[in-house]
């Protein structure tokens, strides 16, 4: 889990995300209609507030402990297509394979549920996404899991800077 969590947390920090295949519409429980959040440059304050993985050396544990309460911050231009589509919004073309459990983006609210199959780095893991949105700024806690006690737990606070960059 901890390459896949490492790879998730990534993404959802710094890329913009493009999607391989259309997503087969048996994974969207619910269709979210677009979300009302502007497009444009968004600051990202990413706080890591949980790491355990009992695969980690005693040093990578100790080095992971450390990380706890950090807060990276990132700049993010976040485009119309995105906000279109949530799945593209929060996952790498790399997790693409997840599919979608549930997707609510409604009255300010956001409810996500992702499972992810196993690949040949990374093994089979799972994702939630709860937090609140308006037109410039979203909140969300994410709660990663994947082999048995392995476990990560994000917050991503991030407010409207105004457009992206030409």
């Amino acid at each position: 889990m901890k390459y896949r969590a490492i790879a998730l947390m990534a993404t959802l920090i710094l890329a913009g995300c493009q999607k391989k295949a259309e997503e087969p519409e048996s994974n969207n429980v619910a269709a979210p209609a677009p979300a009302p959040i502007e497009p444009g440059l968004y600051r990202q304050a990413t706080t890591l507030l949980e790491m355990k993985d009992p695969s980690l050396s005693a040093e990578e544990a100790a080095a992971a402990a450390k990380q706890i309460g950090a807060t990276q911050t990132a700049d993010r231009c976040v485009t119309p297509e995105m906000i279109s589509n949530p799945k593209k919004l929060l996952l790498s073309s790399e997790e693409q394979g997840c599919k979608v459990n549930k997707s609510v983006w409604d009255n300010g609210q956001i409810d996500l549920a992702l499972n992810c199959p196993a690949d040949e780095d990374t093994g089979a893991g799972s994702m939630t996404v709860t937090g609140s949105y308006d037109k410039d700024r979203y909140a969300i806690d994410m709660v990663l899991s994947g082999d048995p006690g392995e476990v990560m737990r994000m917050k991503v606070d991030a407010t409207r800077l105004g457009d992206c960059p030409k």
